[in-house]
């Protein structure tokens, strides 16, 4: 079996068993670098030494796979912020090995762990080392198939390089753990995810995870975290539409491409996104300027896709209504009404003519308690302009920074 099939085929098991981790960890490219010691993750692909992986079990792979993952999610490639490479990779891999261990992973002989710093991040763990080099030393054994490292990972050694920058040193990023290290994002690169864009996709992952039941309580604390950084309203709202139009991954058809190495992997779905309504609440309490940078927003985020976007104007009763192609963009709202709110017109309407949107986005302050009497079988996001007093029965709630 090659690297690429035994990476392949740790990336299914993530799927199966893992899915926290299998969603995110197919986000990331499988790329072959024999440039690279071990393996290497920018946000947007993992690089690996072949060899290095042929020298892995089964579920080292995985466990590496998932380290990865985790470094991703924490945002590590983009908060180095200048600090050396080889320390803050250190510092990075005793932040998240704890939750590896946590979730079940056993990684490859050599994965830093130190229970001292335990629950504290990246930097913590990097201001501790800096202040006292002997705090990384090896030695400190870890539970659940995380050895302590050797003497000779690096560990509280790593120094600030000759240069000051901490650049890796020809071989590839350094990785004193040898479980896969992390570089920085690359930030000119239009396809490389940025942070942000890690963080919603973790949030949406972890969603996923603990409807089905399956979310490690670590993982429940970091989406904590995440969701009270105030993620960018923009950014969740064009991630919602992309799911919407592609929902990822879709396991009713698999991927031809990975069958044909033998391993069942969703495929992605068409970039084409069925028609969305947007419905906006006319009632007097809605906030104009809020209600331009809200349709500018989703006219950014419709723009990526041909599709239709209904928009419906109601406060008590439907006011106006339009309809717009992508070619039509961006989306121009005269608010009509000034009434009360009822939010049951809306789906009223759209039964009415018919329509299976793929999505509907309602603008709203939330500021009505007439819901429909059954949540509706297609996704409903309601964005509010500020904090909301009210909570919505379902869907999601957005509100704008």
């Amino acid at each position: 079996m090659t690297a690429v099939d035994k990476l392949t085929k740790a990336r299914t098991a993530l799927v199966l068993d893992f899915p926290f981790y299998g969603s995110l960890a197919l986000r990331l490219r499988l790329v072959a670098d024999p440039g690279v010691d071990t393996a290497a993750t920018d946000g947007k692909s993992v690089r690996f030494n072949p060899g290095f992986i042929d020298g892995l079990t089964a579920p080292e792979v995985r466990g590496l796979l998932a380290h990865e993952v985790l470094h991703c999610a924490h945002g590590h490639q983009w908060r180095r912020d200048g600090r050396d490479l080889k320390r803050w990779n250190v510092s990075a891999d005793y932040a998240i090995n704890a939750i590896l261990a946590e979730s079940g992973f056993q990684l490859p002989a050599g994965a830093l762990r130190a229970p001292r710093f335990d629950g504290q991040s990246a930097e913590q763990i990097y201001g501790a080392m800096a202040v006292d080099p002997q705090a990384g030393q090896a030695g400190e054994p870890g539970p659940s198939g995380l050895p302590g490292p050797s003497e000779d990972t690096g560990a509280g050694q790593a120094s600030d390089g000759a240069d000051g920058t901490g650049a890796p040193q020809p071989g590839g990023a350094p990785d004193p753990g040898r479980c896969g290290a992390i570089v920085d994002g690359d930030s000119a690169d239009a396809d490389c995810p940025s942070e942000a864009d890690w963080q919603v996709a973790t949030v949406q992952a972890a969603k996923s995870a603990r409807a089905a039941g399956d979310l490690p309580g670590a993982i429940a604390r970091l989406v904590d975290k995440l969701t009270d950084r105030s993620l960018d309203w923009r950014v969740v709202l064009a991630d919602f539409v992309q799911r919407c139009a592609r929902n990822d991954y879709d396991w009713a058809r698999p991927s031809r491409r990975y069958l044909q190495s033998g391993f069942a992997l969703p495929s992605l779905r068409s970039d084409e996104l069925p028609c969305v309504v947007l419905a906006v609440d006319t009632s007097g309490s809605i906030d104009k300027p809020a209600l331009s940078r809200f349709c500018a927003a989703l006219s950014d985020a419709l723009g990526a896709y041909p599709t239709t976007a209904h928009v419906v104007c109601c406060d008590t009763a439907i006011q106006s209504t339009a309809e717009y192609s992508t070619a039509d963009l961006p989306i121009d709202v005269d608010p009509r009404g000034g009434g009360g709110t009822s939010f049951r017109p809306v789906f009223d309407w759209i039964d009415r003519q018919g329509i299976e949107p793929a999505a509907l986005v309602y603008f709203t302050d939330l500021e009505c308690s007439e819901y429909p009497d059954a949540e509706p079988d297609y996704p409903v996001l309601w964005v509010t302009p500020e904090p909301a007093r009210r909570s919505a029965p379902w869907g999601e709630v957005l509100t704008m920074g």
